[in-house]
């Protein structure tokens, strides 16, 4: 009996043992800091966070909407304060209390920019931030710094948390964020009683799509790029016709004292960080800037002075109008440069210009010069564009569209182009292309203009050289060279030609030329002036009525000889042979021009429907030389 008591006593003390510890169980689960109670409170008053939240962006929402139905009355600093107010919120500055639950706001917007919690805003904790644009401006760096002599316990940057850092040795938190986007970002940090501070801080450097609608606005746009804002994968749009009679004009046509236009984008040889580049999306939407004025002995001139791996559409240049002149169309010179000079741009590096146009007269003082850009570098494009503008070069490589179009490899082309204006230079000169140089390619294109230069012109581009191409291109303007120096001169190409001692060989092919030559140049040709070695043309005429002169001699031979170099079609050639020269000929019923620059490599001439020519619209009635088929959008 006694042992059975014993037992029943052990038995006994573990029970209550063991009952002690399943108490203890579950009072820890009850009652303990991830006990079902503490669960369930922090479930309530999330809850309740919520609730408040949702009430105060019901709110906010509807001010959203007031800011368009109540104008008059939205934009006084009191508006948002009263309505929250009435609402049955506490508003104190940027820090909206809903029963109970804090939250900062956005006002500008207005949203709810940070939750705030339930505790109070702490005296203790120093918060300070500041911001660093990138050099391009295309994202800042927030650098949060907090200051504070206990445990910080949670840091967020609008609502999102951020990993806690290490103090530094001089007792500060400190953090950065890297954004790519303007706006408001409130910065939060709690301690461990749940005391916060905040701070908000107000992004606005870093380069947004933009519409241009003003003078004023292309300035502001202008001069952000030119502080190193690259707008890179940026668009930016003008909705309106832009006038800038007030922001550059002429005084007394001195450079020291008319008020010139400042290019968006230049280049500088020498200084840190001196070379600002666009490289971004501009669209012109097919509005004129009108008034464009440049009177410059500097490089890198236009409405863009420097563009990089940037695209520029349906932009059109006018001309400033002569006031001291009785002809009704006269025009002064609007553009005026050294080097690299253009209307749309100066110089262009991996580049796109589209649609685009200028009517406005340009001079350069040196070389480099075109209607639309002076010079074409890399894998650049150049896509149905006009110029009617009289371009002037005292130096070499001056053309109807571009004075240049050169790269190592790769191409760069010229494509369903025209020019109607007057082209001089010294050499290198064409309707064109000064220089189709180094892969430079002209397809489907023709010239109306008349090209004037003392040595090597063509009608479409003075040079063609290095795996250079002119394909289905017309010139029907008069070409001339006024020297008697060892130049080239022909319809379509003064030269065609290679770099010495290689077999860089460029090709011009189904072109045609349609008016007189007359030069003094070493060599004369109703196609080409000269054709080198590894060179080819091929597939080429001119009509039976042009007129081709050297000095006073007549030439008579379709190919020139190296006794006169004066072809009917050619001045000269390397080797008359169909491995340079095949095809070529004189023809008495010439296609239309038309038929020509909407041809292709597989259907050949073309008289059908063309993506980019209109088959009715023309530059020329009588000649019917067709125009764009945007022309009709231009506002």
């Amino acid at each position: 009996m006694k042992k059975q008591k014993g037992i029943t006593l052990i038995v006994l003390i573990i029970t209550i043992i063991l009952m002690l510890i399943l108490a203890g169980v579950v009072i820890s689960l009850t009652l303990g800091e991830n006990g079902l109670f503490t669960t369930a409170k922090y479930a309530v008053a999330k809850t309740e966070e919520e609730k408040a939240r949702e009430k105060l962006e019901l709110a906010l929402v509807d001010l959203q909407a007031k800011k368009y139905t109540d104008i008059e009355n939205y934009y006084d600093d009191e508006y948002i304060d009263n309505y929250l107010s009435k609402e049955g919120m506490i508003v104190i500055e940027d820090v909206v209390t809903v029963d109970g639950w804090k939250f900062s706001i956005d006002r500008s917007v207005p949203k709810i920019g940070e939750s705030l919690g339930k505790g109070e805003e702490s005296k203790k904790i120093t918060l300070t931030a500041n911001i660093e644009n990138a050099t391009d401006y295309t994202t800042a760096t927030i650098t949060v710094e907090i200051e504070y002599d206990g445990t910080i316990a949670e840091i967020k940057i609008n609502g999102t948390e951020k990993e806690i850092p290490e103090k530094n040795e001089e007792g500060k938190y400190i953090l950065t964020k890297e954004v790519d986007k303007n706006g408001k970002y409130t910065i939060y940090a709690k301690d461990e009683n749940d005391e916060y501070k905040t701070t908000i801080v107000n992004v606005t450097e870093i380069s947004e799509d933009l519409v241009i609608r003003t003078p004023e606005e292309l300035v502001w746009f202008r001069d952000r790029v030119n502080k190193g804002a690259t707008y890179s994968e940026k668009t930016i749009t003008v909705a309106n016709n832009i006038d800038l009679g007030k922001v550059c004009y002429k005084v007394d046509g001195t450079v020291a004292n008319d008020v010139s236009w400042e290019p968006i984008g230049n280049y500088q040889e020498e200084g840190e960080n001196s070379t600002h580049i666009f490289k971004g999306t501009f669209n012109g939407n097919y509005h004129t800037i009108n008034n464009l004025y440049i009177n410059s002995d500097q490089n890198y001139r236009g409405l863009f002075g420097y563009a990089e791996n940037a695209t520029i559409t349906g932009v059109v240049i006018e001309g400033i109008k002569d006031k001291e002149s009785t002809e009704e169309n006269a025009k002064i010179v609007s553009i005026k440069g050294k080097s690299y000079v253009g209307a749309i741009a100066g110089y262009i590096d991996h580049c796109i210009i589209a649609n685009c146009a200028n009517n406005a007269d340009i001079e350069s003082s040196s070389q480099y010069v075109g209607g639309i850009i002076g010079y074409g570098a890399k894998i650049s494009e150049i896509v149905g564009v006009y110029n009617k503008g009289n371009i002037t070069g005292d130096g070499n490589y001056v053309g109807g569209i571009a004075g240049i179009m050169s790269a190592s490899d790769d191409t760069h082309i010229v494509k369903y182009s025209y020019n109607i204006g007057t082209i001089k230079g010294n050499s290198h000169v064409g309707g064109i292309l000064g220089c189709a140089s180094n892969y430079g390619r002209i397809y489907n294109s023709y010239n109306l203009g008349k090209i004037v230069s003392v040595s090597t012109v063509g009608g479409i581009t003075g040079k063609v050289r290095a795996y250079g191409r002119v394909t289905y291109c017309y010139n029907l303007g008069t070409v001339k060279a006024e020297g008697s120096e060892d130049g080239h001169i022909g319809g379509v190409a003064g030269n065609n030609g290679a770099f010495e001692g290689s077999n860089s060989g460029s090709i011009v092919s189904y072109s045609y030329n349609a008016n007189n030559i007359t030069s003094n140049a070493s060599r004369v040709g109703g196609i080409i002036g000269y054709n080198s070695r590894y060179c080819k043309t091929q597939n080429c005429y001119i009509s039976s009525d042009v007129l081709v002169m050297k000095g006073a001699t007549k030439a008579t031979s379709k190919v020139g000889t190296s006794s006169s170099y004066l072809g009917k079609l050619i001045g000269y050639t390397y080797s008359n042979t169909t491995s340079y020269v095949d095809k070529i000929g004189i023809l008495s019923t010439m296609p239309s021009v038309y038929e020509v620059v909407n041809a292709d490599e597989e259907n050949g001439l073309n008289n059908g429907d063309s993506e980019y020519w209109s088959k009715t619209a023309y530059s020329n009635a009588e000649k019917q030389t067709p125009q764009l088929k945007w022309e009709s959008n231009v506002k």
